[in-house]
């Protein structure tokens, strides 16, 4: 299980004096950390941190020439590295990244050696739970997950990546009140792109079989009951009695579309009922009816309904 998708948390933290940023960064992570520097004198370091449901962000703006040994950890830590330069020491050699990648700090329980130079970068830790919750896949259907590389499969998946992280937490986790609908499939959606993006075994890892009318039907019925609730494609493939790819084949095949597709499709036509229902006198709004199905950008819900309705929103909510 993932941790409860709720409202993000944040904090940030600056400091020009070394030995208060390394200590803050040993407290920072649930493992073991060594750091060391040969600086001396005053530092620039800048730390800001979002966090929810087994997702953290950590940004950092860091003037140091720094040294770091880190034990496993239980989760993916994703680098999108703006300034600066990392090494990281390997049994084959030295790794380098530089300015404008994206790549793998750690991967799931394994830890790292390396260097990091006056670093300006976004960090993004990903939970193994949240990981198995974006693969769709049950704990006994998989092979041990293992990343077999440290830099995105393709331009084009790196770019997903980018988009995918960007919409994460510059749109859904920076909205407002924000619902744990929209959080919770937002957080899927990003484990399930950093599983497409770094290439490991998780990947097809289970064959479609015995999907058949009858696991389409229950899969159906499960989202259309429990599209108010904070499902994913594992709770659909647990109520159809299938495998996630099975029912993923099947929506493809039949309804031409995804099962979390198909969930948004059902969330929308909610958000319809309701601003068809409201009273003129409530004093509901399109926002507040979008956020309660997991809309949380106004612009992008108002196109879709569009798209789906034939007009805006708040037309059928003033109607």
């Amino acid at each position: 299980m993932t941790a409860a998708a709720t409202a993000p948390t944040r904090s940030s933290f600056s400091a020009t004096e070394i030995d208060e940023v390394l200590a803050f960064r040993r407290r920072g992570y649930d493992g073991p950390l060594r750091l060391s520097t040969a600086d001396e004198g005053p530092c620039s370091y800048r730390h800001e941190r979002v966090e929810t449901g087994g997702l953290r962000r950590d940004t950092i703006v860091d003037s140091l020439h720094l040294e770091v040994e880190m034990g496993p950890l239980a989760a993916l830590l994703v680098c999108r590295l703006d300034q600066g330069r990392f090494e990281r020491e390997t049994s084959e050699g030295v790794q380098r990244y530089g300015a404008g990648e994206d790549f793998l700090v750690t991967q799931p329980d394994r830890g790292y050696v390396g260097r990091w130079t006056g670093t300006q970068a976004g960090f993004t830790m990903l939970g193994n739970d949240l990981l198995q919750a974006g693969s769709g896949l049950a704990a006994g259907d998989t092979p041990p997950l293992r990343f077999t590389g440290f830099r995105p499969v393709s331009a084009a998946a790196g770019l997903r990546w980018r988009r995918a992280s960007a919409y994460t937490f510059d749109t859904v986790l920076d909205a407002p009140d924000v619902g744990p609908l929209a959080v919770g499939s937002a957080l899927r959606h990003l484990a399930a792109t950093a599983l497409s993006t770094f290439a490991n075994t998780w990947v097809d890892a289970v064959p479609v079989a015995g999907a058949g009318p009858d696991t389409l039907r229950r899969a159906v019925a499960y989202v259309e009951d429990h599209a108010h609730l904070d499902i994913g494609i594992s709770e659909i493939a647990a109520a159809a009695r299938a495998t996630p790819r099975a029912v993923q084949y099947l929506f493809r095949q039949h309804l031409e579309t995804t099962p979390t597709g198909y969930l948004r499709r059902v969330r929308l036509d909610r958000a319809h009922a309701d601003l068809v229902a409201a009273a003129p006198s409530s004093g509901a709004t399109v926002t507040e009816i979008a956020m309660r199905w997991g809309f949380p950008h106004p612009g992008r819900f108002a196109a879709s309904y569009k798209a789906a309705y034939g007009r805006p929103p708040r037309a059928t909510l003033t109607s």
